[in-house]
């Protein structure tokens, strides 16, 4: 740290602050003498700090033998100082110092050369693994001395010594006499006649080379050709020659024949002549090329009636087929003669041979019903019919109407409001639109097969109610009615208004489960309430499962003149001494929440007045 300057060192200090070094002419203030190379050096007594360079630009202070900030010390801090070196292994941290000018790490444990004893004396993380043994650690090594010695567990290894052995061909000094592979005994054969004599082989000398017993200058066994000479020298002449039992024969792919050896020479036995060119697959005339030339190639075929048209032979695949024209389909209801026989749509072969369906047939697809109708859904019964632009156009028993976005001639039922004007067998069921706008768009139709029963859920793919009336959000069957009795057990009537077609608002009845409470529609989590509300005729009012309306549970506050209305998902808000609060329908204090009352209570409707149960809560 600087020291504080005092006395005659502080004055100059501040004036050279106040004015700076210079030999400038009209300055305010008089130049005064610079400490610095060349001025003599004031003495302010034992407490002064060095001179100050005025020459000095100050800059941050590193270590390099130099005052760089200008405070007269030199090297008193620098950007290096702090912990250095390591603290992995056997290392240790130290402390950056500035010595004469230079960082040095001080007080610490420097990396080491690896030695063995289990310590990371490098620092490299790693024990002793590059450990360098000098050879005779293990002793003086001899021609049997040990193996070189290893470093484990942090201590030296040595191998045990190998005893003299008597010398084998095995590239090895087994009697440590200095020399691998000498003086072998003559259990090795070395020097004594190898190899066969049989045939075309001859034997050689048995020599040990590079510590692998070998035969020198033998003949060996080759592989038997057809020569008339025992080549692989097993005793036997040309059997099972390699080159015998080959594919042989004139021509590309004429090779059907197979090589004999005879004599000591090859005979090609069973080889096919060439033939005239046929389609089959083969190169009949062995010219490289495979059914180029059938006599039969570019001739006309097939017939030309009804859907099918001329072609021209053609070799595919081995065998003669008619391409390019158009041959005989199975029978279809399209207006065609599809099988070629003189005849149209005599019968349909898809359907197993049942004539084209006419007007009214049933049908399963489009394609069933001739090039003239068209095979409709008409809410559940599909039938063939055909397009029309009005009632002209129509069969008796049908009329023009709109089905999706085609006009077509549809089935006529009797109009309906509820189920109980239909005959036995039928629904009265919605279509979408009626003629006469001031009507319910219903009908009696015939109930439809396989179809779910009243109150079934009805929100898969596929399903469909037996009165063609599937009611959302929670997706049940329903029907129309105009009393509860037309409805049946556990059931009842609830009407809700309707706007037709031509914008007439009617009132229609609905079959909906009934209850006295909630236990009674949510058995498997549908989430359905027991609801409230006005029945067709004078029924009064009746509970019936359905979902539940935008608002609180019950027990929550509510009130219907705020703005929002605080609402209520079972339709009923009412009051008491502590406030407003959301209940519900009941016939019995079960049907209430525990300690809740269910206590009678008027509305007048209507139909008249009537008084049903409210869920009372405890005060």
């Amino acid at each position: 740290m600087a020291r504080p300057k005092s006395g005659l060192a502080a004055t100059l200090a501040a004036a050279v602050l106040a004015v700076g070094c210079s030999d400038d002419v009209g300055l305010s203030a008089p130049a005064l003498p610079c400490p610095g190379p060349g001025c003599p050096a004031v003495d302010a007594g034992p407490d002064a700090s060095p001179p100050v360079d005025a020459a000095c630009v100050p800059r941050g202070e590193t270590c390099n033998g130099r005052d760089d900030d200008c405070d007269g010390e030199v090297d008193e801090s620098f950007p290096e100082a702090g912990a250095c070196g390591s603290d992995v292994g056997a290392c240790r941290v130290g402390e950056r110092l500035c010595r004469e000018g230079a960082l040095v790490c001080e007080g610490g444990i420097a990396p080491a050369a690896e030695t063995c004893n289990g310590e990371d004396d490098d620092c490299n993380g790693l024990v002793d693994d590059a450990v360098v043994l000098p050879p005779e650690a293990c002793g003086a090594p001899d021609a049997c001395g040990p193996a070189p010695a290893t470093c484990a567990n942090g201590a030296v290894e040595c191998p045990p010594r190998r005893m003299p052995a008597p010398e084998t061909c095995n590239g090895v000094d087994d009697d440590c006499d200095g020399q691998a592979d000498n003086d072998l005994p003559a259990a090795d054969g070395v020097g004594q006649a190898c190899g066969s004599a049989t045939g075309i082989c001859r034997p050689g000398v048995r020599a040990c080379r590079d510590g692998v017993l070998v035969c020198e200058g033998e003949a060996p066994p080759t592989a038997e050709v057809c020569n008339a000479l025992d080549d692989d020298c097993n005793g036997a002449v040309d059997d099972a020659p390699v080159d015998a039992d080959q594919a042989c024969g004139d021509g590309a792919l004429c090779a059907a024949g197979r090589t004999v050896c005879e004599g000591g020479a090859l005979r090609c036995e069973g080889a096919r002549p060439a033939s005239d060119e046929v389609c089959n697959g083969v190169d009949d005339d062995c010219d490289g090329e495979t059914d180029e030339a059938d006599p039969m190639l570019g001739a006309p075929c097939g017939i030309e009636v009804g859907a099918c048209t001329p072609g021209e032979i053609r070799c595919v695949a081995g065998g003669l087929l008619c391409f390019g024209g158009v041959s005989p389909t199975d029978e279809s209801c399209d207006g065609e003669d599809n099988d070629c026989d003189g005849e149209t749509d005599e019968a349909d072969d898809v359907r197993g041979g049942i004539p084209c369906p006419g007007q009214g047939d049933a049908c399963e697809g489009r394609d069933q019903c001739g090039p003239d109708r068209l095979c409709v859904d008409d809410y559940g019964q599909r039938y063939c019919t055909a397009a029309c632009d009005g009632e002209a156009d129509c069969e008796a028993g049908y009329a023009c109407r709109a089905l999706g976005q085609s006009r077509v001639c549809r089935r006529t039922y009797p109009p309906c409001v509820a189920d109980a004007e239909c005959a036995a067998g039928e629904h009265c069921m919605f279509v979408g639109s009626s003629p006469d706008p001031a009507r319910l768009a219903a009908e009696c139709r015939p109930a439809l097969a396989d179809a779910l029963p009243l109150g079934a859920g009805c929100g898969g793919d596929g399903a469909v109610c037996s009165t063609g009336l599937c009611l959302g959000p929670l997706d049940y069957c329903s029907a129309l009615c105009d009393a509860s009795l037309s409805c049946g057990p556990g059931f009842a009537c609830i009407r809700t208004p309707f706007v037709t077609s031509g914008g007439v608002e009617v009132e229609v009845g609905l079959c909906l489960s009934a209850c006295p409470g909630d236990a009674a529609c949510d058995p498997a989590g549908t989430g359905r309430l027991c609801q409230y509300g006005l029945a067709v005729g004078a029924e009064g009012i009746l509970g019936y499962c359905d979902a539940p309306r935008p608002g609180g549970a019950v027990g929550d506050a509510c009130d219907l003149a705020a703005r929002p209305p605080q609402t209520c998902d079972h339709g009923y808000c009412r009051g008491d001494a502590a406030g407003r609060y959301c209940t519900q329908g009941c016939v019995a204090d079960g049907d209430c929440p525990p300690n809740w009352t269910c206590t009678a209570t008027p509305f007048d409707t209507e139909a008249g007045r009537f008084t049903i149960g409210m869920c009372r809560r405890p005060i």
